[in-house]
């Protein structure tokens, strides 16, 4: 009980200080990078998008659905807003002068390497929701997307995010709004005939994240290092471009953007993806909680083979001084980061392996998305016995 006072009264401290150097503007007006401008003419398409405050910060009051479908043997991903037939942004009145802007960007894997995607989004609407939508066609997975294979289906992973943001005319500021963050999975049979499953996982986020009170150094998504380390707490890096399939790595994560580097945040409760030719696999590696500020450390083994391989983080970017369970990870903004290996191999001895032999071997061993290692998924499976026990 003690330890929750402390950590409520923290929290209270730090709303309280924050509160007293934040800028007050009028209802006509929003604040952009501390200075109070001018928005009137732009105030009633501002509102569909207002902050909410929530457990010490913005969130977006009026989130989206998120949906894929399989549409004429092409993929179509949508963003369903309810209650919002009168919604106008640039997706809807197609001009670039309208007050809020809307852009689709695409990543590489975790959230990495972000770049802009010219693909068309659409605006429909159906009853009362507008729902934005775009679509891709199956002959731009392969350029497009991270890519797995089996013997019997194909998989591909992809990143995308559409950015809204507000843009004051008289050149009288831009101001980011939100970014609808989401990644997706999908299962085919090998002809692509069929889509078998898929998956979306949203990460939505309200207004960019600031290191400083100007509002001049402020992100959706920091940068960060990684580095292969020999032990746990990386006094070496690892000596060899060469991994071995099953054996402990460990991975560092360092954030380098500026404003955030070094100080009081931290990378927290990373997903990691791995690509290589042909092979996407998603690990969660186990969290050690030891590095300097700005850093973090993790522990992973990768249970299958490839070639040209790229490990990506994409971590919470979390402040250490305020308490975890007061955050909602899923919504936090994203420290992402990447490093890569010639390949992962079956023996330290042997040589990389042929694309044939990655194909055989993951078929047999680990022909999934997620690939973790075998006894964190045992320890699981205890764990919701356990659970279950205690519910009868």
């Amino acid at each position: 009980m003690k330890i929750l006072q402390i950590l409520f009264v923290s929290f209270l401290v730090y709303v309280a200080m924050t509160a007293e150097t934040e800028t007050t503007c009028t209802e006509d007006q929003v604040l952009i990078k501390g200075k109070c401008k001018d928005a009137k003419n732009c105030k009633t398409q501002i509102g569909f998008f207002k902050q909410t405050e929530a457990n010490g910060k913005k969130q977006i009051a009026k989130r989206p659905t998120f949906k894929l479908e399989f549409k004429d043997g092409n993929l179509q991903f949508s963003l369903i807003f309810a209650n919002a037939k009168d919604l106008q942004t640039s997706v809807e009145t197609g001009l670039p002068t309208t007050c809020i802007q809307v852009n689709l960007r695409r990543f590489g894997a975790a959230f990495t390497d972000e770049e802009a995607d010219s693909t068309i989004i659409t605006a429909t609407t159906q009853g009362s929701s507008r729902i934005w939508s775009f679509i891709v066609n199956k002959d731009q997975f392969d350029s497009l997307y991270m890519k797995d294979e089996s013997n019997e289906e194909v998989k591909y992973t992809g990143f995308y995010a559409v950015s809204v943001t507000l843009l004051l005319p008289n050149d009288n500021g831009i101001k980011p709004l939100a970014f609808y963050a989401f990644k997706f999975s999908t299962i085919f049979s090998k002809d692509l005939a069929n889509l078998k499953s898929s998956e979306i996982k949203p990460k939505v986020q309200a207004e960019q994240v600031c290191a400083d009170a100007a509002e001049e150094e402020c992100v959706y998504i920091a940068q960060s290092t990684l580095t292969l380390c020999s032990d746990e707490v990386c006094q070496a890096p690892f000596n060899t471009t060469e991994l071995v399939v099953g054996e402990t790595i460990y991975v560092k994560q360092t954030i380098n953007q500026e404003g955030f580097k070094g100080g009081k945040w931290k990378p927290q409760d990373a997903e990691i993806t791995v690509v290589a030719a042909g092979v996407t696999k998603t690990v969660k590696p186990k969290k050690l909680n030891k590095g300097q500020n700005g850093e973090q450390m993790y522990q992973v083994k990768l249970n299958f083979l490839g070639n040209i391989v790229t490990l990506a983080s994409d971590a919470s970017l979390g402040q250490t001084t305020i308490p975890r369970l007061l955050q909602e990870v899923a919504d936090d903004p994203s420290v992402v980061g990447s490093t890569s290996v010639f390949c992962i191999k079956e023996t330290s001895n042997s040589t990389c392996p042929s694309q044939e032999k990655v194909l055989a071997y993951n078929s047999e061993n680990c022909a999934g998305l997620s690939c973790d290692d075998s006894s964190n998924a045992l320890i699981f499976q205890v764990l919701i016995t356990i659970l279950g026990f205690m519910i009868l």
